[in-house]
């Protein structure tokens, strides 16, 4: 009787905890993401949709789900490249549709991390599709003052910045904006993202001035949150561009070397980012008539640039 007491103890000990468990996986994989740690997120995320797919099944809307925090780890990561991570993305979206229907705020999301990923390898009118997909769904269900709608929004400009539609990426970007500002006392570094992508397209349309403001206002968010949090790289590799581009090659090789050296310290050694940094690290010694260096550095981001990027990034060839 004693025997059966215990164990009936110990059963119940255990359902109470695994819930508590498998609740905590999702939620430590969130932290990681927030602190730039996405090599543990994705490790992370890997294990945890491993886990969930083997207990739930392959067609469960749980494992959709876990499909999701895979794809958007593995896009921080920088492994949007791999065909995987395209397969992966687009398999979330035709289980959220099937469980939860075409217009679902679940369904949105799916949609925008597809977008997201498709925009990271270069894919930018197929990630245009998704995007407005899930623009649309965030708009009716949400309300078009979400924060969710100021991602998709920053997500459509960024694809049409590469696509060279400047006006219609300044108009999804304002709209982004006034959602940010209304609440960046709860989420400071969506709206320094925001402020980056608003700079990167004054880069584009050569208001070099206003560029340097706004990414002076993200870095000043960006550090005040966390210093040599990975995320400041993109707004240095920008910055560089920018004083590149208004003449000052040694300011540009200074500061593209800050966001090298951080790239190297916080992310995956061939995370495509510290390939691209590379790449205009390179280009600003040749601008000082370091040729050795150049030609090194240029090797070391076309090495990194093979095995991380997608086979259509634009990126590439330019490495």
């Amino acid at each position: 009787m004693r025997l059966r007491v215990v164990a009936c103890a110990v059963i119940g000990l255990v359902a109470c905890q695994t819930p508590e468990k498998d609740r905590a996986q999702p939620e430590q994989i969130r932290q990681a993401l927030d602190a730039g740690d996405y090599v543990r997120a994705e490790r992370l995320a890997t294990q945890w949709f491993s886990m969930v797919e083997r207990s739930e099944g392959v067609d469960a809307l749980a494992t959709a789900r876990a499909l999701d925090l895979l794809v958007e780890t593995s896009v921080k990561n920088g492994n949007a490249g791999k065909p995987d991570a395209l397969l992966r993305a687009e398999r979330a979206v035709r289980l959220k549709e099937r469980h939860l229907g075409l217009n679902h705020a679940g369904t949105g999301d799916s949609l925008h991390n597809l977008g997201t990923l498709r925009v990271q390898r270069g894919e930018f009118l197929l990630a245009m599709t998704a995007l407005e997909r899930s623009l649309a769904i965030r708009i009716s269900v949400r309300g078009a003052d979400a924060p969710e709608v100021a991602d998709a929004l920053d997500q459509l400009a960024l694809a049409e910045i590469r696509l060279e539609r400047f006006p219609e990426a300044e108009q999804r970007l304002v709209a982004s904006l006034k959602i940010r500002e209304r609440s960046s006392e709860q989420a400071p570094r969506a709206l320094a993202q925001t402020l980056e992508l608003s700079a990167l397209l004054r880069r584009y349309i050569d208001q070099y001035p206003a560029a340097l403001t706004l990414l002076d206002r993200a870095l000043a968010i960006e550090r005040r949150l966390a210093r040599n949090h990975p995320d400041e790289v993109l707004a240095l590799r920008t910055r560089g561009d920018v004083l590149l581009l208004m003449g000052d090659a040694t300011k540009a090789e200074h500061t593209w070397k800050s966001a090298v050296d951080l790239a190297t310290r916080t992310l995956r050694p061939d995370h495509p980012l510290l390939a691209e940094t590379l790449g205009r690290l390179s280009l600003a010694a040749f601008s000082l008539g370091n040729l050795t260096e150049a030609r090194r550095l240029a090797e070391r981001a076309r090495d990194i640039g093979d095995r991380s990027l997608a086979p259509c990034d634009p990126t590439g060839p330019l490495l």
